[in-house]
């Protein structure tokens, strides 16, 4: 770090102010100065000469990774969205997308935001003169040791750093019971162990870890920051100033002396164009002879069949027939969700607040009306779908009820 200037924005609880904001300067040797709690307001005049990192709460972010086959940051900007779009319940329209590295399966990190709240800060920073040279989701300044696992724990949040670009935020009631489920889906590859920072303001309270069979490194934190900025590896962040929010760069007095050098950049580019135009039609003609390959085999299993359009398809289907189908719709996504949506749409006062899916089961976070109402769905979901149905969590808040429901076939 150096001639820093760290901004922390809150994820807000009721009754807390929304101009609240944590912040602290960092000289050019990388050290410290006091935390400071207030408004933007009280730091627009002092933000000359610093680089500006913006830490915004990781509840408003999903950290994910796709398998993308391409190393173009283009081509993985246009793909990834329809690469993660079964796991995201807003439309990819609506979300902002922004790149990381590749983990050690070859997937691309990737950060996505809706793009209301990324406007919204940024139209916060803007509005007092400030501009961001990096936005990043506060799950990446929580420490990271390789091969472990790290915690950030608060009221009423746990942020979980998992990995060099992954994590979680989940509420603290719920911390335990969702990583001992956790650790079990990754018994293959445990983490070594589990390092846990507490914020020391007197409400907080650590959820019992004694569980998870993990040795766990306890540091107690007296302000809320210092964790974060112990952990702030910029490089390893994955920074949501991408795309339509990277900082324009004045860069046309820079490219007029080189004119000459871009037009023979673009015969090149254009020659290279021309012979890529031959390979693609070359692989074209081979793609052909091997679709005809492939309708032919289907001919061959099915000699009855007449019409044949997509025989990948085609096959799938004949085979499934076969074997007398899926049953109940199948252990999909597409499946799970079709034999829950026309319920879940008809249950009046429901609030959808996220849909995950996992090792066949479905996991549905939303707000309902009342506990009646909820196992009046329950109930409904069973008997209309056949499907198995689990209250995971309810918890009564603001005359309304926090839920999440677990639904998968009943021989999963």
């Amino acid at each position: 770090m150096s001639n820093e200037l760290i901004i922390r924005f809150y994820h807000l609880q009721p009754g807390m102010d929304p101009d609240l904001i944590n912040w602290v300067f960092v000289d050019d040797h990388g050290q410290m100065g006091d935390i400071h709690q207030g408004s933007l307001d009280e730091i627009s005049g002092q933000v000359a000469g610093h680089k500006i990192v913006v830490i915004i709460p990781g509840n408003d972010v999903t950290l994910s990774s796709a398998l993308v086959p391409t190393q173009n940051k283009k081509r993985l900007m246009t793909a990834l969205p329809f690469a993660l779009e079964d796991q995201l319940v807003s439309d990819v329209e609506d979300l902002h997308f922004a790149l990381g590295g590749r983990n050690d399966e070859g997937e691309t990190n990737c950060a996505v935001v809706d793009r209301d709240k990324m406007d919204n800060w940024v139209a916060k920073l803007k509005e007092f003169g400030i501009q961001a040279n990096f936005i990043i989701p506060d799950i990446l300044a929580v420490p990271f040791v390789n091969g472990s696992w790290s915690l950030l724990v608060d009221e009423n949040n746990v942020l979980v750093r998992t990995g060099f670009q992954s994590g979680f935020s989940i509420e603290t009631e719920n911390a335990e019971a969702f990583l001992a489920m956790l650790l079990k889906e990754n018994s293959d590859t445990p983490p070594e162990r589990l390092y846990v920072y507490k914020y020391d303001e007197g409400g907080s309270a650590l959820p019992d870890l004694s569980s998870l069979q993990l040795e766990i490194i306890e540091d107690i934190c007296v302000v809320n920051l210092l964790p974060l900025i112990k952990g702030l590896d910029l490089d390893s962040a994955i920074n949501l100033l991408q795309g339509a929010y990277s900082r324009s760069e004045q860069i046309g007095k820079i490219w007029r002396p080189w004119w000459p050098a871009a037009a023979m950049f673009a015969s090149l580019v254009f020659l290279q164009l021309a012979m890529t135009t031959t390979h693609y039609f070359q692989l074209k003609s081979q793609s052909d002879e091997i679709q005809a390959e492939i309708k032919q085999i289907y001919l061959t299993a099915f000699p009855d069949a007449k019409n044949v359009v997509n025989p990948q398809v085609q096959m799938e289907r004949k085979l499934k027939a076969l074997r007398g189908g899926a049953g109940q719709g199948g252990s999909s996504v597409l499946g799970l969700l079709s034999g829950t949506a026309s319920v879940l749409k008809s249950t009046a006062g429901l609030e959808i607040k996220s849909i995950r899916y996992q090792d066949g089961k479905l996991d549905v976070d939303m707000i309902i009306k009342d506990l009646q109402t909820l196992d009046k769905l329950k109930l409904q979901l069973v008997q209309q779908s056949g499907l198995s149905v689990d209250i995971v969590t309810a918890n009564s808040r603001n005359n309304r009820v926090e839920s999440r429901l677990k639904i998968q076939n009943r021989e999963s």
